[in-house]
């Protein structure tokens, strides 16, 4: 009886198309259930691991073995596949780690990455409004509401790169 179904492809099986296994199809065999019950599917987009971590922190142990210098092309791989998995499905892509990566390119105070692949606060604040905008079709840069853990200044560029990504896209 829902309206919307949001997917997460595991982030083990996104690192590299020998990683993935079943995964994707297992992702389409979901959606296309979605859709068959009268939801609307979307695809949690989310970020490659960091090469900058220590010990692996946070790390599924299926990515035991799995080169940092690799995670550049995670990301590569992550966008290829969704945007696959959208031509054949028609599944709606909610890209976090498209904006992940701008965020990640620009000088900031603050760290996306709580460990080697979890998301720290500001993270979790970058995934909640782009699904904030995805259901409600509103501009985040209206947004009042931020951690306590996170100051005026820093959410205001989050909010800033989330919107800049959205009016983009919207131009398509």
């Amino acid at each position: 009886p829902w309206d919307h179904v949001v997917l997460q492809v595991l982030s083990s099986e996104q690192y590299s198309a020998q990683t993935a296994g079943e995964a994707w199809d297992v992702a389409a065999g979901l959606i296309r259930e979605v859709q068959a019950n009268g939801a609307r599917p979307a695809m949690f987009v989310t970020w490659r691991y960091t090469d900058q971590c220590r010990n692996n922190a946070g790390m599924p142990a299926s990515a035991a073995g799995l080169s940092p210098e690799g995670y550049p092309g995670m990301h590569a791989n992550i966008q290829e596949q969704h945007a696959r998995l959208a031509a054949l499905t028609g599944v709606d892509l909610v890209n976090v780690g498209l904006v992940w990566e701008v965020l990640q390119a620009q000088p900031r105070d603050f760290v996306l990455y709580d460990d080697c692949n979890h998301p720290s606060i500001y993270g979790s604040y970058l995934s909640a409004l782009m699904f904030y905008a995805y259901f409600s079709g509103n501009d985040v840069t209206d947004v009042t509401y931020r951690p306590d853990e996170i100051s005026a200044d820093d959410a205001g560029i989050i909010r800033n790169a989330v919107s800049r990504y959205l009016a983009g896209k919207a131009g398509t």
